[in-house]
């Protein structure tokens, strides 16, 4: 949790990222595939967006980061989403950080 509030302090809420690193902890034992554990971190902050709307985001955060990527390519979605307060972002975009919050936990967690 540690790495996950130091690398993404500054772009989410510290109790989303709470939530964020306690889902990725219970789900990367799950055998669920990596698409399923990346809504999971993330659906309950996200309850008025379609799970469907958030598979199409996690769909290439989880298949494009095999290997030594992953951190590469949640860097690139950090980066591609404008730097504003919380509140002023569209659901989108605070759905485009979680998702790549989650991936950076799931991973995380995987590694420990």
């Amino acid at each position: 949790l540690a790495r996950l509030q130091a690398k993404f302090a500054n772009r989410l809420p510290s109790d989303v990222l709470a939530m964020i690193g306690e889902k990725a902890q219970q789900v990367v034992q799950s055998g669920q595939p990596m698409v399923d554990q990346l809504i999971t971190c993330v659906q309950d902050g996200f309850e008025n967006m379609a799970t469907a709307d958030l598979q199409v985001m996690a769909r290439p955060m989880a298949f494009a980061m095999r290997g030594n990527s992953a951190e590469e390519f949640v860097d690139a979605t950090i980066s591609s989403v404008r730097v504003d307060e919380w509140s002023a972002l569209s659901p989108i975009e605070q759905a485009r950080l979680s998702l790549a919050a989650a991936r950076y936990a799931i991973s995380q967690a995987d590694e420990a």
